[in-house]
């Protein structure tokens, strides 16, 4: 029969060196020296720290639970969901998805769960009851559910050490909320810097040692717990890139390796069912999505009510190590899998009565963007630490803003930025834009601040004159319709204070197949810039104001295609190329070869095979705009039957 006690806080300075023991048998003054706690062995169990667990079922308390929180606010979980893919890096927290509180009523502690859409599965996957495992266990969305904080029970693995790890499942999480699938390997973030079971950077880890360390534990219980020093190699035996760095946490999830550690009390063989290594969840964990197995086969029926549980060994990038119901540790599931137990293990701070000079080694766990570092000495002896100091957040690693959302003249529009780190999103808002409309043309500019206000606009269509001459000396006889546009205030003719959109009403009897030319009459130049057609408007932008032209393109090709030719030694063939172009569109054909030795070609298209081997033909089409076209295809020349006798038989290589 295992032994259950209760730790008192003020007696922690001694219990951990060695283990557990009675509590009968406790002076507590705190006298006993390390050998009195000796009858503590692997497999004890100890009460230590809270959080919830049973739920709820009285009606009347829980109305009086309700009644005691009506003011405290509602906290989100930030749970994640996707576009239901689990590789695509689309997961984001879901606003409000689920909600908790804790309440505080008549000595106990009590926490509500407000479940207003289901949590997703699978991280990536959409919000739905078929992505869900909630429901299995007998929550449902609209309800609200209530739990009762209760002493957390753990398991002595290492008395030695005050190691210790939970006695069941307490909560159900992801081991990493984001991933994204880049060239074979999954990594969680899109800068593809960490793979996606990277320890270090996982936010089970982060999870750990913020939300679960500080509601599970009070300040004089955070004292008691340790820093411990974790290696965390993947299981991977024929490669070790999937390694993730050591680190030094206070709260962690135990290991594949010291799941079959024998000294643990564990099944050294990580294939077979192991009793030690069978968890339950509690009520808490279910509702947050950890199901308890519930066959009616009666192979599996007797591990009904036992639930799978994560480990912190990476498996490649994409997976880390899981325990089965039937505790088997062989398995691997995918790290946005969030209906797998979590099973927290810490080591106790240790307080030795052994009498001895310290000796220091200074550590320094960096700070992310979500969770705070620390400082601290360590005794290499002992264990003991001194000097803790924690560290500020580091500011998060931003990408680029982007925009989601145009902004319009009548909308504002919205852009985002996402940390690298932790995939943090932050959004700010695009002003509407503004603009100058000239009611006779019927010529916009969009602007957002690179005009004053004040700033009028006048637009004249000119319909003869020297820049006709000029675009039309450029580019041959052309429809063309051209604009002087100008910008004033106060009478005074100005520019704007950087680029800006222009939008020409597409002129009548054009075809969508034109372009915008900038025309400088003074200097005798024509300059074409970028423009789009979009909504019977031509659009370009700019930060000057002159006269621009909108110049129909006359007739011209669009593609070009040809197709590999094989052909004999000594022989020829005509390349038949494939020509798409407007009607009447005027164009000329060249042709090419990157290999003359091999094969030759001429300005029809005919292919001439000088010698065995391959060439590369290249066709160009260039219509009278100045638009080009082109197109390639492999030419290659071999022997016939006959040509081979004669190189073979009649040796008539000195003549091939």
């Amino acid at each position: 029969m295992k032994k259950i006690k209760r730790i008192l806080s003020s007696l922690l300075v001694a219990v951990m060196l060695i283990g557990v023991t009675p509590i009968s048998g406790f002076d507590l003054s705190v006298k006993s020296s390390a050998m009195d706690l000796s009858s503590y062995k692997v497999g004890d169990l100890i009460e230590f720290g809270s959080y919830p667990q049973s739920k709820v079922t009285d009606s009347n308390l829980i109305a009086k639970i309700e009644s005691a929180g009506a003011r405290i606010s509602w906290i989100d979980y930030n749970y994640y969901a996707g576009t239901g893919l689990w590789n695509d890096g689309n997961m984001k927290p879901v606003e409000n998805m689920m909600l908790y509180k804790d309440i505080a009523y008549n000595g106990n502690k009590y926490r509500a769960v407000k479940i207003n859409q289901y949590r997703p599965c699978l991280t990536g996957r959409v919000i739905s009851s078929d992505n869900t495992r909630q429901d299995e266990s007998g929550y449902y969305t609209g309800n609200t559910y209530y739990f009762k904080y209760e002493p957390l029970t753990w398991r002595v693995l290492d008395p030695s050490e005050g190691y210790v790890m939970c006695n069941q499942i307490i909560d159900s999480q992801a081991y990493q909320n984001f991933n994204y699938e880049n060239g074979g390997e999954c990594y969680n973030s899109k800068d593809c810097t960490a793979y996606a079971s990277d320890w270090v950077t996982s936010s089970l880890r982060r999870w750990l040692n913020d939300d679960f360390y500080n509601a599970a534990f009070n300040a004089e219980e955070k004292a008691q717990i340790g820093i411990s020093h974790l290696e965390n190699k993947s299981v991977n035996s024929d490669s070790r890139i999937y390694d993730s760095d050591d680190t030094y946490d206070k709260i962690f999830l135990i290991s594949f390796y010291d799941a079959i550690n024998s000294a643990y009390g564990f099944r050294s063989s990580e294939e077979y069912t192991d009793t030690a290594r069978q968890m339950k969840s509690t009520d808490y964990a279910q509702c947050q999505g950890s199901p308890a197995q519930n066959s009616s086969d009666v192979r599996f029926s007797k591990y009904n009510g036992n639930s799978g549980w994560r480990m912190r060994s990476p498996q490649g990038s994409l997976r880390a190590t899981d325990v089965d119901v039937e505790g088997c540790s062989n398995y691997c599931f995918g790290v946005y899998v969030t209906d797998l137990g979590i099973v927290p293990a810490f080591k106790f701070n240790p307080k030795s009565t052994i009498i001895h000079s310290h000796t220091l080694n200074h550590i320094t766990v960096p700070s992310s963007c979500t969770v705070n570092g620390m400082e601290y000495d360590i005794c290499s002896e002992c264990g003991e630490t001194f000097n803790e100091k924690t560290l500020p957040l580091a500011a998060h690693t931003w990408g680029e803003w982007t925009v989601v959302k145009e902004a319009t003249t009548t909308a504002e529009g919205q852009e985002k930025r996402t940390c690298s780190v932790c995939n943090k999103v932050e959004t700010r808002t695009i002003e509407k834009l503004k603009a100058l409309i000239d009611e006779k043309t019927g010529v916009e500019i969009i602007y957002n601040n690179e005009y004053d206000s004040g700033t009028h606009i006048k637009v004249e269509e000119k319909f003869d004159g020297d820049s006709f001459q000029l675009v039309n000396s450029v580019y041959g006889e052309v429809k063309t319709s051209i604009f002087d546009i100008a910008t004033y205030k106060n009478g005074t003719k100005v520019q704007p204070n950087g680029e800006i959109t222009v939008k020409i009403p597409l002129p009548a009897g054009y075809s969508k197949k034109v372009f915008v030319c900038y025309v400088d009459s003074v200097n005798g130049k024509v300059t074409k810039i970028p423009c789009e057609v979009k909504g019977g408007y031509v659009i370009f932008n700019t930060n000057h104001f002159s006269e621009y032209a909108i110049v129909e393109q006359s007739a011209g090709v669009n593609s070009v295609s040809i197709s590999d030719v094989t052909l004999n030694y000594k022989k020829s063939t005509t390349i038949k190329p494939t020509i798409k172009a407007d009607d009447g569109a005027k164009y000329t054909v060249e042709y090419s070869s990157s290999n003359t030795k091999v094969a030759t070609v001429d300005n029809n298209g005919k292919v001439y095979g000088a010698k065995k081997g391959s060439a590369t033909i290249t066709c160009t089409v260039t219509d009278s705009n100045g638009n080009v076209a082109t197109d390639t295809c492999k030419v290659t020349v071999g022997y016939s039957f006959g040509q081979w006798l004669i190189v073979i038989v009649l040796f008539g290589w000195i003549w091939y």
